[in-house]
């Protein structure tokens, strides 16, 4: 028997399920991101993947389990703190100039339903997990979470008021007239923080 996503041998019924799945997730991200969580209705995210709305009980259980799988985000940020801080503004270039708000719809999904406190406390979770946790060990100084807090803030502005206000001259600057400038706030919240921490989480930690 062959595995998911093998066109030659796995069956029909196991490809159609996760092509309606990935349909329901795209939908669902898409209309979270126009409205917010709680002006989407399970009816809007079926008709929108073009699906029966008892599809996504089948799939996800319901309403809050859709949310929640549709706007799952970070686990690949953490990693991004431990490059060299070159790289790491590099990184933070590439994420945040851009006018195109479809390039970034989980976070602004997640943001456009903050006025849910559970949607809230998740979000808190999950930046703390994959920003300010894994950056504060690599920043040494006493105030540490605080400085990597003060970095996801900057971050998360440098986006909305790219993508979502259109501010200028922020939203018509190159990455070119970005790097120095953001180089420099970086290196004075870091403290010029070292590529490696040198703490458990670090290979070569403790």
């Amino acid at each position: 028997m062959g595995f998911v996503g093998d066109d030659d041998h796995t069956p029909r019924s196991w490809r159609d399920a996760a092509a309606t799945r990935l349909k329901l997730l795209i939908a669902a991200r898409t209309l979270f991101l126009q409205h917010g969580k709680d002006a989407v209705g399970l009816r809007a995210i079926a008709a929108q993947a073009g699906v029966d709305v008892m599809l996504i009980r089948r799939y996800f259980g319901g309403k809050q389990q859709l949310f929640d799988e549709a706007t799952a985000f970070g686990d690949h940020l953490a990693g991004q703190w431990q490059r060299d801080l070159p790289e790491i503004v590099d990184w933070l270039l590439r994420v945040t100039t851009t006018d195109d708000l479809e390039r970034h719809p989980t976070l602004f999904a997640l943001l456009r339903s903050s006025g849910d406190p559970a949607v809230t406390e998740r979000v808190n979770q999950r930046v703390d997990e994959v920003v300010t946790r894994p950056l504060a060990a690599r920043i040494e100084l006493p105030d540490a979470e605080l400085r990597a807090d003060l970095v996801c803030a900057m971050v998360i502005g440098l986006g909305v008021m790219r993508t979502v206000l259109g501010k200028d001259p922020l939203c018509g600057a190159t990455a070119e007239e970005l790097r120095e400038p953001l180089t420099e706030v970086l290196t004075t919240l870091t403290g010029g923080a070292p590529a490696q921490c040198r703490c458990a989480c670090s290979p070569g930690g403790a």
